[in-house]
């Protein structure tokens, strides 16, 4: 084996690949090169083939035909195909218009699967909206929860009152019954702490909480409502005992008030629904009616001492039978209030009784109103009647030092009281007349007297043609 460098040996190598290369292209060209020689050969050969045939045959019939030949043999001559071989070639042929039908179809089913991961992220928004405002308005129903929940107090503050023996008792029941409320309610205060988060997606984990705290809402409300009524009846408990004290303090400070029946009668029934064992409703009722009765009574004590000191002064006054009638049941229905066992409308008769009492003392003189510009009279149909019309001269009440006054009367319109100075009176049509044709010349009257009511009396005394029948209004 040779020692020889072995890069000389691959450079040797090389050369002679490439010599063998040369030497093939060579061949290759004399052979092309030779074509010539051989055709004249082949002519030779076939002139020599028809001569020993004994036919002629011209070198240019020859030379056609070995033109033919060649011509035949040299021409393309595509190979025999089968139907895959066939398909191939179409699709070759055809190829831009497949290429475009190609990316027709590649772009039509691009476009639609880009529509579908629209209308598919569209549709999953709208559920994800759906689902927010479902679980928002969950939310806003649980803070509606809240905001009930943070009026509550934890606890009923306790209340004390020696006066009143049963207090410590009741105020233990209702503190009992609020802590179990309360306690009912600790799930609800747990369900405030819920809120959505802000990448809130579908099946957030936190939904189930939520509907289950949704879900306790109505018993939440019922809860809440319980205990909103048990502080309203600690309140009203709170407000029965301090004026249970106010009662007793007032009691003591006014002597008078020990003389009324009302405040015995309901001292009594305070004094039972203070007792252990009996309900706290019944006192809070008690006490608030007793309060009632005794602010009613506070306002009235000095109207009612003095309506009563008037009347029986009136009484020694009056000289008519009809008005010492009335003076006397005006002054007994008074002097029934102290035993009666309630003192309601106590204000009511006061003022009437005043009132009367006032009215009786007075001189007061009824002057037709006499002023131009002004009606005198007015009239009125009451009915469907319209022959009977009921005739009214307006009138001012005036005392002796001239000025108006204010006097009680009862409207025939309505049959409501009423107290002021100007009102009309019912007169005949005659009167009514006269009074109308004496204005209709100047605008004004010649006589403006209807009538009196003097001192020490409660009976009008009107001139021919009036009554005492009055209208407040016209």
């Amino acid at each position: 084996m040779s020692t020889a460098d072995p890069r000389a040996f691959e450079e040797k190598l090389l050369t002679i690949d490439v010599i063998d290369g040369l030497r093939r292209e060579q061949e290759r060209l004399d052979r092309a090169l030779g074509d010539a020689g051989r055709l004249q050969e082949l002519r030779a050969e076939i002139q020599a083939y028809y001569a020993a045939a004994g036919l002629s045959v011209s070198e240019a019939l020859i030379d056609q035909a070995i033109a033919e030949r060649q011509a035949q043999r040299l021409a393309f001559k595509a190979a025999s195909l089968g139907p895959f071989g066939h398909l191939v070639a179409s699709a070759y042929v055809l190829r831009k218009r497949i290429v475009a039908a190609l990316l027709l179809v590649a772009t039509t089913g691009l476009a639609g699967w880009l529509a579908d991961q629209q209308f598919a992220r569209w549709q999953q928004q709208r559920e994800l909206q759906a689902y927010r405002a479902d679980l928002l308005a969950q939310l806003e129903d649980l803070q509606q929860d809240a905001a009930l929940l943070s009026t509550l107090p934890r606890t009923l503050p306790t209340l004390q009152s020696a006066a009143i023996p049963a207090l410590p008792d009741w105020v233990a029941a209702l503190q009992g019954d609020y802590a179990q409320t309360m306690l009912a309610l600790e799930d609800a205060r747990q369900c405030l702490v819920i809120s959505l988060p802000t990448d809130l997606a579908l099946g957030w984990s936190g939904e189930l909480a939520l509907r289950r705290c949704h879900a306790g809402i109505a018993p939440t409300l019922s809860a809440i409502g319980r205990a909103q009524q048990l502080g309203n009846e600690h309140q009203a408990l709170t407000q029965a005992a301090t004026r249970y004290t106010q009662w007793q303090q007032r009691l003591a400070s006014d002597s008078r008030l020990q003389d009324w029946h009302s405040i015995t009668v309901a001292n009594e029934r305070l004094q039972t629904a203070i007792l252990p064992g009996s309900s706290r409703l019944a006192f809070v009722d008690a006490m608030n009616d007793a309060t009632l009765g005794l602010d009613e009574l506070s306002r009235s004590l000095t109207g009612h001492a003095d309506a009563l000191a008037c009347l029986e002064g009136a009484v020694t006054r009056a000289t008519d039978v009809n008005d010492l009638r009335s003076l006397r049941a005006l002054l007994e229905a008074g002097r029934g209030y102290r035993q009666a066992p309630a003192v309601a409308g106590i204000e009511t008769w006061a003022a009437h009784a005043g009132d009367t009492c006032t009215f009786f003392g007075q001189d007061i003189a009824l002057q037709i109103l006499n002023e131009r510009g002004e009606d005198t009279g007015v009239w009125r149909y009451y009915g469907e009647d319209r022959s009977a019309r009921s005739n009214y001269l307006i009138v001012d009440a005036v005392g002796s030092d001239g000025a108006a006054v204010d006097v009680p009367f009862d409207s025939i319109e309505d049959n409501m009281a009423y107290k002021q100075s100007r009102f009309g009176v019912l007169v005949s049509a005659a009167l009514f007349e006269s009074m109308r044709l004496d204005k209709a010349d100047d605008g004004l009257l010649r006589s403006t007297l209807l009538g009196r009511k003097p001192a020490n009396q409660l009976t009008w005394q009107l001139g021919d043609g009036a009554e005492a029948r009055f209208i407040a209004e016209w």
